[in-house]
C-alpha cells in the first residue's frame, strides 16, 4: 500500500511506524537581488498560520485517481442549486469517460453566448477524451484563452471528442438549449 500527500502548503512529514508528524516550513523568503540568497522575510512566520493536509492510502498499481482526490481537498466542488421542477433530479453538466482528463473551470462566456470549458490532461499521456453533457448541444468550438474562436468540433448530440496532448490546457466554448447566460438580468426568465 502507498502513501501520497495531497494537502497545500509546504509541509514536511516523517513516518514512524504508526506516527505522523507534521510541521511547517519557514515562510517565503525574501530575495535580496545583490545577494541572491534565500532567507527569511522580516514578516515571515508572523501571526496564525492555516493549512490542510491529508494523507491517502492507495494502491500504487492503480494511482489514477489522486488527481481527482486531490482536487476535492484543495478545490471542493461549489455547489450552486438550480432552478429546475421540484420532481427531476440534480444532473451533471458534464463529464470526462478518461480520468486523466479533468474538467476544471465551467463559466458562462464574456459575451454571453454559451458556457466556457477550460479541461486539462493531467497524467502526461496524449488522451482522446469524450465529454457528456446533460443538454444538447448546438456548437463546440475550441477557443482561446480570450475565448476567441480556432477551431471547430463535431458535436455528437449531447457529446463531443476532443483529443489532448500530454499535459494540454484546453479551452472550449459550448452553445446549446439552456447553455446561454442572459446578458442582463432582465434578460433572465426564471
Amino acid at each position: 500500500m502507498g502513501q501520497h500527500r495531497i494537502g497545500g502548503g509546504a509541509c514536511r512529514r516523517r513516518i514512524e511506524r504508526l506516527r505522523v508528524r507534521l510541521r511547517r516550513f519557514r515562510g517565503h523568503p525574501a530575495h535580496y537581488a545583490d545577494q541572491m540568497r534565500d532567507i527569511p522575510g522580516p514578516g515571515a512566520d508572523q501571526g496564525a498560520h492555516q493549512f490542510t493536509y491529508a494523507l491517502l492510502p492507495y494502491d500504487p498499481a492503480h494511482p489514477e485517481h489522486l488527481d481527482r482526490e486531490a482536487y476535492d481537498l484543495n478545490v471542493p466542488l461549489r455547489y450552486v442549486p438550480a432552478q429546475h421542477a421540484a420532481d427531476s433530479a440534480p444532473v451533471t453538466l458534464v463529464q470526462s469517460n478518461a480520468a486523466n482528463v479533468i474538467v476544471e473551470t465551467v463559466k458562462p462566456a464574456n459575451d454571453g453566448i454559451g458556457l466556457i470549458l477550460r479541461l486539462f490532461e493531467a497524467h502526461g499521456h496524449a488522451t482522446m477524451a469524450r465529454l457528456q453533457f446533460s443538454e444538447t448541444l448546438k456548437t463546440c468550438d475550441i477557443v482561446s484563452i480570450f475565448e476567441e474562436p480556432e477551431t471547430s468540433l463535431n458535436c455528437d448530440g449531447s457529446s463531443v471528442d476532443v483529443t489532448l496532448e500530454p499535459f494540454q490546457i484546453m479551452t472550449l466554448r459550448i452553445t446549446g438549449s439552456g447553455l446561454t447566460r442572459p446578458k442582463n438580468e432582465q434578460d433572465a426568465q426564471i
